[in-house]
């Protein structure tokens, strides 16, 4: 759906939504009748709604999350704040929903900022054999560590969840789904992977005083035609020592600026996995080949170019974003969690995928796994049934409010409206790519690659695999037999 279609879908929602919940039951006793024939939710998807189970009524329980992210810029989607963004209201129109029609109050715990903060508190939560969260969104680290343990919940044993379901992310079902289970994953009850997605960000004024040769962004990218090739031969075109001190950092000007993880970003890019789920539910080693090589080797190179900038190592005293907005970059490679730094930036900017390794292969959209949260539940949940039903009613309404608010914050700045790029949401969102060996930290083959790029050595990546090709087989070969055996113990 585009995002024209999804906004206007919101739109009439909420109008619907405001008139049933104003007219909701409030009367403290349990509800087994179906929704009206002529309710809100049929009327704009009558498939979809009918399809779960929404006659529920929980008579004011507390529906307890916790949530948990090593960014300190993590999102928390379940507190509306006061109401003024978009987002905001969005998430109080979704929680008025699940209070008012299900008799649901969501309470949120974060801990946003610190390292296996998942970890400790659901240590805690597991020693005393009951856990105070019905729904947890931890950390990526560390969701993988508490899977590997033995402390998740197969989140296909909840009553009434079916992650075929449009608002269950099916590339995050698909990829993490290890031995037929699966232990977390993504959704649009939460915004934290869509913050931590990948995209790249161009400066439109200095594209159009820069760029005379006809490339046309939007339409390579329509017609998959946007690729490393193109993005290094375009950033190739602006380079400026801007200051005349013949010394180039941060006060110039750039054609690219990257950081470290844009290495990983455009493996992933390309459709390669450090590890993947095989054909028989099986985690395996899928990164050695003369194609992840290539992509790898070509990144490196581009990264330690002239014309590049990483702003993790630059210096000169000016912030990266500072660079950006005062149009010293034409392409800067990060993720949508910080496209709110632009918002008013007064020159227009316009959002692009990561590109392609080749035109030829499918769009693969790369996420950060330290920087996101997943969506999971403890082993130790006293009601699975209530967990499931309402992790079912929340995505169907996050879905219908959240999302569409979503794409609204991401194009609409205070001085930009960037249409253009709607389409561009659209390519990204549905095609992310999850590694499971970033994840699961397989051997720190994910700092090992990243360290090409920081020590520009192109060359190296084959003796990386065959100096760890064994190590991160046996561990690989530990994690498959943890969750078949998991599998075996939760029949």
């Amino acid at each position: 759906m585009t995002y024209l279609a999804k906004r206007a879908a919101a739109l009439l929602l909420c109008f619907s939504l405001l008139f049933s919940v104003s007219c909701a039951a409030q009367g403290p006793t349990a509800d087994t009748t179906a929704a009206p024939a002529e309710s809100a939710e049929e009327t704009a998807a009558p498939d979809a709604y009918d399809t779960i189970r929404h006659d529920v009524k929980y008579d004011g329980r507390t529906f307890s999350l916790l949530l948990t992210g090593n960014s300190a810029h993590t999102p928390n989607d379940f507190d509306s704040k006061d109401g003024i963004t978009v987002m905001q209201d969005a998430i109080y129109r979704r929680n008025l929903i699940m209070e008012e029609q299900y008799g649901v109050a969501l309470r949120a715990k974060e801990s946003f900022g610190s390292g296996n903060g998942g970890v400790t508190e659901m240590n805690i939560a597991y020693s005393s054999g009951e856990s105070p969260y019905d729904l947890c969104i931890l950390g990526g680290y560390d969701a993988a560590s508490l899977a590997k343990s033995g402390m998740l919940l197969d989140l296909n044993l909840l009553s009434g969840v079916d992650f075929s379901h449009s608002w269950w992310d099916q590339a995050a079902v698909r990829d993490l789904t290890i031995a037929g289970s699966l232990f977390f994953t993504n959704g649009a009850l939460s915004s934290v992977v869509d913050d931590f997605t990948f995209c790249t960000v161009f400066n439109k004024g200095l594209f159009r005083e820069k760029v005379s040769d006809g490339t046309d962004l939007y339409r390579l990218a329509a017609e998959g035609k946007w690729t490393t090739e193109e993005l290094a031969r375009v950033s190739a075109l602006v380079r400026e020592d801007l200051n005349g001190d013949t010394v180039m950092d941060s006060r110039d000007m750039y054609g690219l600026m990257i950081w470290d993880d844009e290495l990983l970003g455009q493996f992933h890019a390309a459709g390669e996995r450090i590890a993947s789920v095989n054909s028989r539910g099986e985690m395996e080693m899928t990164m050695n080949s003369e194609r992840a090589n290539s992509i790898l080797s070509q990144f490196v190179q581009i990264g330690n170019s002239d014309y590049c900038i990483n702003f993790q190592h630059m210096t000169g005293g000016v912030a990266w974003y500072t660079m950006f907005t005062q149009d010293q970059v034409l392409f800067l490679m990060t993720m949508f969690n910080e496209l709110s730094r632009f918002r008013d930036m007064q020159t227009d900017y316009g959002i692009l995928p990561n590109p392609k390794f080749d035109e030829n292969q499918e769009w693969f959209a790369p996420v950060a796994p330290w920087h996101c949260s997943f969506i999971c539940a403890s082993y130790a949940i006293t009601d699975r049934e209530m967990t499931g039903y309402i992790a079912e009613l929340l995505g169907y309404h996050s879905e219908k409010l959240l999302t569409p608010a979503y794409y609204e914050k991401t194009l609409h700045g205070t001085y930009v409206r960037d249409e253009e790029s709607s389409a561009i949401l659209d390519i990204i969102f549905p095609n992310r790519v999850y590694d499971l060996g970033h994840i699961y930290r397989i051997a720190s083959l994910q700092e090992t690659i990243t360290n090409m790029l920081r020590s520009n050595r192109p060359e190296v990546f084959p003796q990386i695999f065959a100096s760890t090709g064994n190590a991160s087989s046996r561990i690989v070969e530990q994690i498959n037999e943890s969750f078949f055996a998991l599998k075996e113990t939760n029949k």
